[in-house]
């Protein structure tokens, strides 16, 4: 469990701390590419202390999820997924929000925080969730309004888009066993 807490706190510490004095500092002090790569590779220990923190837990179950969220959770999913590919690739519904990858994280972990139970993916999915209401709080806060993202897939954009993320869910889905355990939903 000590892995997995410090590999959050390092992964989401330098996200927090964006655009805030010290890290104003370290910026000047390294430069634009040497504090980029100390960022990514604090980041990038974070992310591997958590992946070997969630494998190593003795996982308590906290809570029994409701049987509704195990048919909730592919749906937010989907949603997620169309979200995540909405924020690199642009497309109409950028209108509706300026949060799509934060939108993205925030259904994603509620979908897993509602169909898990255990202490180290509550633990881990309510971080997430935590920090992306927090993200779009503070983009809000900055002025960071909806504004239409031309799409880069051309002509058939929304096409190729509900095409893409189709492909991500599906894949996910099938996958999601093999690459981060727990049961398949197929």
């Amino acid at each position: 469990m000590v892995e997995l807490a410090l590999g959050l706190l390092l992964f989401f510490l330098p996200h927090l701390m964006v655009g805030q004095a010290p890290m104003v500092r370290l910026r000047q002090r390294l430069g634009a590419k040497g504090y980029r790569g100390v960022f990514s590779l604090v980041v990038l220990l974070g992310l591997v202390l958590i992946v070997v923190g969630m494998g190593r837990v003795d996982d308590v179950r906290l809570y029994q999820p409701p049987a509704w969220s195990q048919h909730l959770a592919p749906l937010l999913m989907l949603l997620a997924c169309y979200l995540l590919l909405l924020s690199q690739l642009g497309g109409a519904i950028s209108r509706q929000t300026a949060h799509p990858m934060s939108l993205a994280v925030l259904l994603w972990a509620l979908a897993h925080l509602g169909a898990n139970g255990g202490l180290s993916g509550t633990l881990l999915f309510a971080t997430f969730a935590l920090y992306s209401l927090l993200a779009i709080w503070r983009q809000y806060l900055r002025g960071v309004r909806p504004r239409l993202r031309p799409g880069r897939l051309g002509r058939h954009h929304e096409i190729w888009l509900a095409l893409f993320t189709l492909a991500l869910f599906l894949s996910l889905l099938l996958l999601h066993p093999h690459l981060f355990g727990g049961r398949s939903l197929v």
